[in-house]
């Protein structure tokens, strides 16, 4: 069956509109059509022809919500990067407090050391000194 002059199919092309430019909410010059709204998913109201079939409206709804998935995917993932990126800083950031922290126990260690030798040679020295006036 053909459609009358001025109603697009889907896949039809009007003059000067691309292929399926109703479907993206487009106004097509001379189709004289009636539109109908739908409302999608994410609070959208979205216009389609009304002589379309139940078929393509259910198509054009999930084109739309998938649109819409797309976009909350892509912010969803922005953020998540986002977030990413702040908890690397704060990480970098515990990450040179910690490398002080292990240097400066360093040091303290190698001065405990060197004291301990110290110690030991003089407990060395008294020891020897008290063997050798008994």
């Amino acid at each position: 069956m053909q459609p009358g002059p001025g109603v697009l199919m889907p896949g039809m092309q009007s003059p000067g509109m691309p292929v399926g430019a109703w479907a993206l909410g487009m106004a097509v010059p001379g189709a004289g059509v009636m539109a109908e709204q739908y409302h999608v998913q994410g609070g959208q109201n979205m216009q389609v022809p009304s002589d379309m079939n139940d078929r393509d409206v259910r198509m054009l709804k999930r084109k739309q919500a998938n649109r819409d998935s797309a976009r909350r995917s892509k912010q969803k993932k922005k953020q998540e990067i986002a977030d990413l990126t702040r908890r690397k800083s704060q990480v970098a950031g515990s990450n040179k407090e910690l490398a002080e922290k292990v240097t400066k126990a360093l040091a303290t260690v190698r001065q405990l050391q060197s004291a301990n030798v110290s110690l030991r040679e003089q407990y060395e020295s008294i020891v020897k000194n008290s063997g050798q006036q008994n």
